[in-house]
Formats: C-alpha cells, structure tokens, sequence
C-alpha cells in the first residue's frame, strides 16, 4: 500500500491545476491570461514556502517544476509576439532559441544576442519581475532553512 501524505497531495495538485491552466492558455494562445497565471502560480508557490506545511524536498520540487513552466510558457509567447536576433535582424521561430531568450530574460542577464519586438517587451518585462521575484523568496527561504538547521548560540 503506497501511503501519500496530505502535503504531497496538496502539492501534486497545485502543480497540476497550474500547469493544466497554463496548457489551455497556450492552446487559447490567450498571453495575458497566460502572464496572469503565472503570476497566481506565484502566489501558490509563496504559500508553498512560507506557509504550507511541504517539506523541504517538496518545496524544491515545486519551486524547479514552476520555473520550468514559466520558462517554457513565455517561450511560447515570444514564439507568437517575435524575438529579434540583433546580428541579423530577422525574427526567430527557432524554439530552442526562444527558450534561451526566456531564461536569459528570466535571469535579467541580458546578453544582447537577441531582442523582443515591441509587441514582445511587455512580456519580457513581466517575465523579468517575475524571475526577480522566485530568485529573491528562494534565497529568503534557503536562509530561513539554513538559520533552522545552524546551532543557537546562547546569550551572555
């Protein structure tokens, strides 16, 4: 008999009503539903860690598992609006590029090799604040676990 404990089952199916949400808004090819959910996916994922009761494996899991469906889901919204390639001017349709273009994007780093159209930069830039926001709650929460784990010393 497989036992499943209430917060896995709670955290298997957050991630999957957020990636179900983010297929049919892909299908629908709706983009700022899309950024919507997204951004309510985030809000799911700082419930995860700051106040659901998830282990720390679990919360991991959820934390790559949602970034990877972020990545993709804008990769596929620059697939619609265009990325530029600035050696050559053309608009790319090339998803492997796109995706780098999203995790670039993501990161804030910024190469300059590729660009977004105009149509693109609002979404570019949602996708910036967003990646700002799921670096900075993973770093607070990765200090709150090391605080836990780190012996107390005692006041004098």
């Amino acid at each position: 008999m497989i036992k499943i404990s209430l917060p896995s089952l709670k955290s298997a199916l957050l991630f999957l009503a957020v990636a179900s949400l983010v297929l049919l808004t892909i299908q629908l090819e709706a983009w700022p539903l899309l950024v919507f959910t997204l951004y309510a996916s985030t809000a799911a994922y700082v419930y995860t860690f700051f106040i659901g009761n998830f282990g720390r494996g679990e919360q991991v899991y959820y934390y790559t598992a949602l970034m990877l469906i972020c990545i993709v889901s804008y990769a596929a919204i620059y697939s619609t609006v265009g990325i530029i390639d600035s050696a050559t001017n053309e608009v790319i349709s090339d998803f492997t590029d796109l995706c780098y273009f999203s995790v670039v994007t993501w990161t804030t780093l910024g190469y300059g090799d590729f660009r977004p159209t105009p149509e693109a930069r609002i979404y570019a830039a949602s996708q910036a604040v967003l990646g700002y926001a799921y670096i900075g709650i993973f770093i607070a929460k990765l200090f709150y676990w090391l605080s836990k784990a780190s012996p107390t010393i005692p006041n004098k």
